[in-house]
């Protein structure tokens, strides 16, 4: 039997999935240029720092330019990201500078490959072309490299130079002179050797960084015991790790009862014999100084300190090995035998004042290359980044000691490589030229970087370089010199690099793009299983997560996230869930138009459903189960006008809505980003955002999830975005042929993102369902207070999880946002009058109109048809009225009503109110005067939710009249609630019709003073 062409069968364990061909190279592409995108403008003498923030308990804050610190703090989940990550650790590793270099050289060598796979060049071809450049490079950075190891003075100013150069990108900029002396100084101690062990780094706060120092000695950072010894000569020294603590009866496993106190005594005088037993052994061993790890109590101290000996307690454990180590002792934890415990020796242990701390000094060591680096500075952020610098150089420096080749820096190296790549490429036939000619623009990229994170001009300053380097590339020196802004002779501004960092990065950076250049397959195992599963179990009270998420985190039972919304209706059975929202405002809510505008109708809330409702907070899906939410109504919503309805359109995009409740809530809302026009974007790429929801958590069953859900997504990039949605695809929509349609025409113009499952993407397998729509997409806030929305979900994957999902930029649409919330929330309100057709003077027109606080408005309106009086006639005691609906007053304002009939009658809560009178009501009063009219009506009025009704007893004589009246309504402060209808809607005045018509006539608004 013949195996169909089209036939495909997966061999993988469920779960697990597979990124093949194109997509696999680009998601490789796209995660490690982000990799080397997040440290490139940290390059060079005048790069900038970036601000870590862990997410412990302590919410630690780390200010770096490291790139090795910054990407080993970084958390990536993209394979070639990770692959650039682990060769800025090697380098770091291996020769301790370099590790931002060997990553930004390392992306824009994929950048050059993208751009030339994108031209069909094949990838082993440009591995070829990689691989002639990067040994041609090596052979010429091994030309140009000189030698002073012969030189002693030479050598140790190249050792300067290079200590300069390395601290010139870091904190201790300003004051490098005097810490690459100290640095040349501590490593030239160590004679050839790179154990940087021996060297001793102690950061004190206090002072200034220039007044760190360089001690010939080792300094232990701790205090001499009560009692004991402050000097020794001679010191015969024992290192241990043993429990020195008899201060409280210590009989494991078991509980001791004794009869009286006399045995308590005895049973702590066995302890003390034991503890004066050994304290006897370690004096035993000839020694005068006694270090531990652990604590000494007192004793042991004591005992110690009637011996003669200086006892010295809790030296961390990093303290007592490298004091073993210089002194040529061993730790030792029993005292048995003397024989075989090593003690170190050192010519003079005493007491010493390091600012107002107390330390202790260990001079003449056994290991005579000991010394101690005191860094000095005005915190702990300073003192933690100049660590970092000075290690940096120091690993530098060690390395150079024994490879004393150096070169200069400023992109001179870079310019050499590539000029001689420039040649080679000139030289070779084929496509392969064009790949070795990228290299050589890769490594001109260096230089480039370093002129931009300066605010230079890269393209004139590499361009001057590049004439020197061709006029005569033996005998010049020519790179960038930050300080006079141009181009600088490296040699006369002292600025050298050590050989073998540059060596090294060169390697790394083209084996880490050769190993990306080859993968044509990503295959990811099926995530672990979460606490609950990730799909629907039959017949089981176990809930699953939102498709591959996991429940949200809760405090106590209102959920962490009091802002989230849950978007309700309810239809006189009981409320239900449809879609997702947050609290943008106490007032407002933030969701998706498409959540609130019926494709079909047009409709928006609160015409198209029946008391729509949003209930915020809750961790629960079910009210009966949820604490801690507020229930409230929705009285407007305002859509933005760039929102197209339905999906079969070039411009669907601007997918958010403003939904405006009867009363504010008391919840902290969530913080909105600032204002990022596109092409940019509001995070970079591959950003972390958490997504939460109710909605189903399979894509296949209806499980709606009991508790509220959460899932870590990324922000892909534009092009990714461009690449995914923003071209014609293949639908099909129930039983309908296919469709082509263009969901959205240009993701570098329009208000949308595109974000995947962070945990599965380039292959995703997770997101959000069905009853998440509206979701927010966030992130924790500067500082860790508080939450940012970033974006709201839009649409999505037919099968939910199975791919990407286009989100609204809220902060594209930032200034439609504060328009609109100051336009819902600001003095000038709008008004609505929901009207009864079916009674005489409210034909159910909507009257609407903008005015301040303070004005009168005369509300006009005219009869409806006669024939409905005729009608109403028969039933005289029908109490028909017509109702303002949704209308909010400030609290303490006043309201005037006056109705312009004759024998009108007011009533207050069942009271009537008299002409002329005044009567205080919940939140305002209440003034009543009468004008001579014909017919009688009564107003019955209701505060704070204030209705106007008007009940009117007809007779049949009064069919052939026409009648009218008025209402005012008067304020004396801003209303607290708008009074409904849409953003910007007016209405022109209308002619009133005369008198005796049978047409349903129309009504207006005007605003009039008085």
């Amino acid at each position: 039997m013949a195996i169909p062409s089209n036939f495909t069968q997966s061999v993988l364990h469920q779960g697990a999935t597979e990124e093949k061909g194109e997509n696999a190279r680009l998601a490789s592409f796209v995660g490690a240029m982000a990799i080397a995108d997040l440290v490139k403008s940290t390059l060079g003498p005048k790069g900038m720092d970036k601000i870590l923030q862990s997410l412990s308990r302590g919410r630690e804050v780390t200010v770096t330019n490291d790139g090795a610190t910054i990407l080993k703090s970084v958390y990536v989940d993209n394979p070639a990201a990770k692959v650039l990550v682990d060769i800025s650790k090697t380098q770091d590793d291996e020769v301790g500078d370099g590790t931002t270099s060997v990553v930004v050289l390392a992306g824009e060598l994929l950048r050059e490959a993208e751009l030339l796979v994108n031209q069909k060049i094949h990838p082993m071809v440009i591995i070829a072309g990689f691989r002639e450049a990067a040994e041609a490079a090596r052979q010429r950075l091994v030309a140009i490299a000189r030698d002073n190891k012969d030189d002693a003075e030479a050598f140790r100013r190249d050792l300067i130079n290079i200590a300069k150069t390395t601290i010139s990108s870091k904190i201790l900029t300003q004051e490098k002179r005097h810490f690459a002396e100290l640095a040349v100084d501590a490593v030239l101690r160590l004679k050839g050797s790179t154990n940087l062990d021996a060297i001793q780094i102690i950061k004190k706060p206090g002072g200034t960084i220039k007044d760190s120092f360089l001690d010939e000695g080792f300094i232990l950072d701790k205090r001499i015991g009560v009692g004991q010894p402050k000097r020794i000569e001679g010191a015969k020294i024992l290192v241990a790790n043993t429990s020195m603590d008899t201060d409280k009866i210590k009989i494991y496993g078991a509980r001791v009862r004794v009869d009286s106190m006399t045995k308590v005594a005895d049973i702590e005088a066995a302890e003390k014999d034991k503890m004066r037993a050994k304290c006897e052994a370690i004096v035993g061993h000839g020694i005068n100084v006694f270090v531990n790890r652990q604590l000494i109590y007192n004793f042991p101290e004591q005992l110690f300190a009637d011996a003669g000996v200086m006892a010295i307690e809790h030296a961390d454990f990093d303290g007592i090995e490298r004091l073993a180590l210089v002194t040529g002792g061993e730790i030792t934890s029993t005292f048995d035998d003397p024989s075989n415990v090593k003690l170190g020796t050192c010519a003079v242990v005493e007491e010493m004042m390091i600012g107002e701390d107390r330390m202790i000094h260990f001079s003449g060591c056994a290991l005579n290359e000991a010394c101690t680096i005191v860094l000095r500075g005005a915190s702990h952020h300073v003192l933690d980044e100049a660590e970092r610098s000075l290690h940096d150089a120091l690993c530098v420096l060690s390395q150079t000691v024994r490879d004393s080749r150096v070169i200069y820096g400023g992109g001179w190296a870079e310019m050499q490589m590539a000029r001689v790549i420039d040649d080679l490429a000139a030289r070779t036939p084929g496509k392969k030229s064009l790949a070795t000619a990228a290299f050589a623009r890769a490594l001109r990229q260096i230089p480039t970087i370093i002129c931009d994170n300066a605010g230079l001009d890269s393209a004139e300053i590499v361009s001057q370089m590049r004439a020197a380097h061709a006029a005569d590339p033996e005998a010049t020196s020519a790179g960038v010199d930050v300080t006079t802004d141009g181009v600088g002779d490296m040699q006369q501004l002292g600025i050298f690099e050590a050989f073998k960092v540059k060596h090294a990065a060169l390697l790394s950076a083209t084996e880490a793009a050769e190993m990306i250049l080859r993968v044509d397959d990503i295959i990811r195992a099926a995530p672990r299983q979460r606490e609950g599963g990730m799909a629907v179990l039959a017949d089981s009270d176990v809930q699953a997560s939102i498709v591959n998420g996991f429940n949200a985190p809760k405090n106590r039972q209102a959920g962490r996230y009091t802002w989230v919304v849950s978007l309700r209706a309810d239809d006189g059975q009981g409320d239900w869930h449809f879609c997702m929202g947050a609290l943008i405002h106490e007032s407002i809510v933030m969701t998706s138009a498409s959540c609130v505008r019926d494709p079909e109708t047009g409709k928006d809330l609160p015409k198209e459903y029946f008391y729509p409702l949003v209930r915020i907070g809750g961790y629960y899906r079910l009210s009966d189960r949820a604490r801690g939410y507020q229930l409230r109504k929705v009285v407007q919503t305002v859509v933005n006008p760039g929102f197209v309805t339905g999906y079969v359109n070039d411009n669907s995009n601007n997918d958010i809505a403003l939904l405006l409740l009867d009363k504010p809530s008391t919840k902290p809302p969530i913080g909105l980003p600032k204002y990022t026009a596109k092409p940019k974007m509001p995070l970079p790429a591959m950003s972390s955002l958490l997504a939460v929801g109710w909605g189903w958590t399979s894509p296949d069953i209806p499980s709606e999830a009991e508790m509220l859900q959460e899932i870590r997504m990324s922000l892909l990039p534009l092009r990714t975005c461009q690449r995914l949605w923003g071209r014609d695809r293949m639908t099909n929509k129930s039983s309908s042929p296919p469709i082509i349609y263009n969901i959205l025409s240009n993701f570098f113009k329009n208000n949308m993102l595109c974000a995947a499952d962070a945990e599965t993407w380039p292959r995703p397998y997770g997101g959000a369902c069905w009853g998440d729509g509206g979701a927010p997409y966030f992130r924790p806030g500067p500082k860790g207070q508080g939450f940012v929305q970033y974006a709201i979900d839009s649409y999505g994957p037919s099968r939910c999880g199975r791919g990407s999902y286009v989100v609204t930029d809220v902060a594209a649409l930032r200034p439609w946002i504060d328009q609109t919330v100051q336009g819902l929330t600001s003095n000038e309100w709008k008004g609505r009058v929901w009207g009864d057709p079916n009674v005489l003077g409210f034909d159910g027109s909507r009257f609407q109109t903008t005015t301040p606080a303070g004005r009168q408005l005369v509300i006009l309106n005219c009869t409806g048809p006669m024939s409905l009086v005729a009608s109403l006639a028969k039933h005289p005691y029908l109490p028909n009225f017509t109702i303002m609906r949704h209308i909010r007053f400030k609290w303490g304002g006043e309201v005037v009503v006056g109705i312009w009939n004759h024998k009108t009658y007011v009533t207050v809560n069942g009271a009537t109110l008299l002409p002329g009178q005044t009567v205080k009501i919940l939140g305002g009063k209440v003034r009543y005067r009468e004008r001579l009219a014909r017919w009688s009506q009564s107003i019955t009025i209701v505060q704070l939710s204030m209705s106007i009704r008007i009940n009117r007893v007809w007779s049949k004589r009064e069919k052939d009249f026409y009648h009218w009246f008025d209402i005012w309504v008067f304020l004396t402060s801003k209303p607290r609630w708008p009074l409904g209808g849409v953003l910007g809607d007016t209405f022109p005045e209308m002619s009133v019709a005369a008198a005796g018509s049978d047409d349903l006539v129309g009504g207006f608004v005007l605003p009039s003073e008085g």
